[in-house]
């Protein structure tokens, strides 16, 4: 096999190599597998370059017995090139996507049209296994944009998140954007049949198992999950809050996080005494020196259940001054 042959199929197989490059990526990103955001980007801008680069060339011709190079260029390769970045885009939720993925499926759709005339034309041509390869390898970015453009433009998204990240949407959301915005984002792409409550209600029952057994990573992992399906439940939130309150390493990043769960659980259910009753030690943690809001909360609980009426740590914590709260929570939030 002669050098020349060898460059050929080396620049032959370099898309191929690309794609599979990029659907690991995908995998790893999936699995939240470190640095798996980087190796996403590394690998669809390697295959925007090379589609980009294919897009150019040079080709021998024979004028009046004298030989030339003239240039040209494939429309089709700068499409692809477009639609790896749009897939990428749309993967690091950068700013711009829905543009890029717009201008993307137009471009392809073109693209689409002019495939299947010469596929249809190819094929009554072909006669070999070897010419039927050629084909495959030569439409194989055809084939992997026809799969992926369409799920990348219309999945809505929240089934997109959970398609190709290893977090819960509801926990994208609450992470990146403020609370107001985030619930908004959260009801308007929930899950809304009643299969998706049942799963909720399964990944409930393996998050309170997993913390009776003290697996409280994974039980927490279980109560994204559940609230993903479900995130209307106020018993499941609340269970999600106290989790993070009592049995995960406190810090005042995570007592907002409970926080923030025991207020969501109080505007789905506004009785919920205990949800009132822990969203006060969140905030006491968070800011022991501020107390007034914290005892509007442990008031409400004990109007709502009596039987805070008598709780040693509302008693201690309501008979210290407004203005400077001393009452040691500590051993009250790492209790079983």
């Amino acid at each position: 096999m002669t050098q020349i042959e060898l460059v050929t199929i080396e620049k032959k197989l370099r898309v191929p190599i690309l794609i599979s490059f990029s659907i690991a990526a995908m995998v790893m990103k999936k699995f939240a597998i470190p640095f798996s955001g980087l190796i996403v980007v590394i690998a669809f801008d390697s295959l925007a370059i090379i589609f980009f680069l294919n897009a150019f060339f040079t080709t021998k011709e024979e004028v009046d017995g004298a030989n030339s190079r003239i240039f040209e260029f494939n429309v089709t390769e700068l499409i692809y090139a477009t639609c790896s970045i749009a897939l990428l885009y749309r993967l690091q939720y950068w700013n711009g996507w829905e543009t890029w993925i717009e201008v993307a499926g137009i471009l392809f759709l073109i693209t689409s049209i002019f495939v299947f005339l010469s596929l249809k034309y190819i094929f009554r041509k072909c006669h070999s296994k070897s010419e039927l390869k050629e084909i495959f390898i030569h439409d194989l970015p055809w084939t992997y944009f026809l799969i992926l453009l369409p799920v990348f433009a219309f999945a809505n998204p929240h089934t997109f998140h959970n398609l190709f990240n290893g977090t819960t949407y509801e926990e994208y959301v609450r992470e990146h954007f403020p609370v107001n915005e985030g619930t908004l984002l959260i009801e308007k792409y929930k899950p809304t049949d009643e299969k998706s409550k049942k799963q909720a209600q399964e990944f409930f029952g393996k998050a309170k198992v997993l913390e009776k057994t003290g697996e409280y990573n994974d039980a927490l992992i279980n109560y994204n999950k559940s609230i993903d399906y479900n995130p209307d439940d106020a018993k499941i939130i609340y269970s999600r809050g106290l989790l993070k309150l009592t049995k995960l390493e406190l810090s005042k990043d995570m007592a907002q996080s409970a926080y923030d769960d025991f207020s969501r659980a109080i505007e789905l259910d506004s009785t919920l005494a205990v949800a009132y009753y822990h969203r006060a030690v969140a905030r006491n943690y968070m800011f022991p020196k501020n107390r007034l809001p914290s005892r509007g909360d442990l008031l409400k609980a004990k109007e709502l259940d009596s039987s805070f009426n008598h709780d040693k740590y509302i008693e201690q914590f309501l008979s210290l001054p407004l203005v400077d709260s001393t009452c040691d929570t500590t051993s009250y939030v790492n209790e079983e």
